[in-house]
């Protein structure tokens, strides 16, 4: 996806990470030792997975099959593994180890604009907080750039990645990351 679609769809973007958080916890319920209560966890976190597919669909086609890759394996390991305590266990971990790692890069997605060309984007109305860039990163003119310049911090400290603060942080010295 090319970095000006990106950034027009990046609240998608972040609004599927954060849909994500509520699969990842059902995920880890899993864990529970009734049975009954287990499918319907199970039943749950397919429902909640179809529904981000579907999301996801409005977004970007790479992300809506990953997200039917973890919503398959539920299904394909479902209900054998859910017979044992373990089973449970081991299910509920990794599911919630997918869905994580899916959140995690969701979010960089979302937030990665190093090298990007943003030079034909209408800024106005973007939220930019929490997008990372470089010096490599082009914006629509030299005002912008000095603009974002401004709004941003050095992250890590030293590496030339930088990271827009939102507004009201612009002259905090602490960086926190959006989770």
């Amino acid at each position: 996806m090319s970095a000006p679609m990106r950034l027009q769809r990046r609240d998608a973007l972040v609004e599927l990470a954060n849909r994500m958080k509520s699969a990842q916890r059902v995920a880890q319920d899993l864990t529970v030792q009734n049975r009954e209560l287990n499918r319907l966890h199970s039943r749950a976190l397919v429902r909640i997975l179809d529904d981000l597919r579907e999301q996801a669909l409005d977004v970007d086609d790479d992300l809506a099959r990953a997200l039917e890759g973890v919503r398959d394996r539920l299904r394909l390991v479902y209900p054998d593994p859910l017979a044992t305590f373990w089973g449970r266990l081991n299910l509920g971990h990794i599911l919630a180890r997918d869905l994580a790692e899916a959140r995690n890069n969701l979010i960089d997605a979302a937030n990665e604009f190093t090298r990007a060309d943003l030079s034909t984007v209408d800024l106005a109305r973007a939220d930019l907080a929490w997008i990372r860039w470089d010096h490599h990163t082009r914006w629509p003119t030299r005002e912008w750039a000095e603009r974002i310049l401004r709004a941003s911090v050095e992250h890590p400290p030293g590496s030339g990645v930088f990271t827009v603060l939102p507004e009201e942080d612009h002259d905090s010295a602490e960086l926190t990351v959006m989770s």
